[in-house]
């Protein structure tokens, strides 16, 4: 069975580099955030809460969201869409580039026809979208685009509660 580093070494165009490193961190060192914490009723556990949001986003600019509320089975089916949507022609994917930094939805990646005859050890693509006040998706996959619209509606839904719950 091949792993999940071979299945993206075979995937990855011949031009970029692929370096597997064994010695980079683990999932379990990422920051956790747990949102229940962030909207509790509790002030004490709120501001820890609060505490260790700035954290991570000071020292990592990342963090991993827990008990949120959206289910397991939506987020991977937004995972599955999202590399269906890496999957697309750059021609299609480029179409999102954008315009100015404030654009609100947004493709960042490697134009490969610009790159011929460089190597590269390290690339990114980045979808980048803003769902409030206004929601804003790519069309394709339309996979992506309800699963998005129907995890901030979930979102919405359980924040809306657990704040008028912490009012009362």
């Amino acid at each position: 069975m091949a792993s999940v580093a071979d299945s993206q070494q075979n995937s990855v165009d011949s031009k970029f580099k692929y370096i597997y490193d064994q010695t980079a961190l683990s999932c379990d060192s990422f920051p956790v955030v747990d949102f229940s914490a962030l909207s509790a009723a509790d002030p004490d556990q709120r501001s820890k809460a609060i505490h260790v949001l700035c954290k991570a986003c000071e020292e990592w600019g990342f963090f991993i969201l827990v008990n949120h509320g959206v289910p397991e089975e939506l987020m991977n089916a937004t995972f599955s869409a999202v590399k269906e949507f890496m999957s697309l022609g750059e021609d299609e994917k480029q179409q999102y580039a954008p315009k100015d930094f404030s654009d609100p939805l947004q493709y960042v990646g490697i134009d490969t026809k610009d790159c011929a005859m460089q190597t590269f050890t390290f690339w990114k693509e980045k979808l980048r979208f803003e769902v409030h006040p206004k929601f804003h998706c790519v069309h394709k996959p339309q996979s992506l685009r309800v699963c998005l619209f129907t995890a901030w509606e979930i979102w919405l839904e359980n924040y809306t509660i657990q704040i008028t719950q912490s009012k009362n």
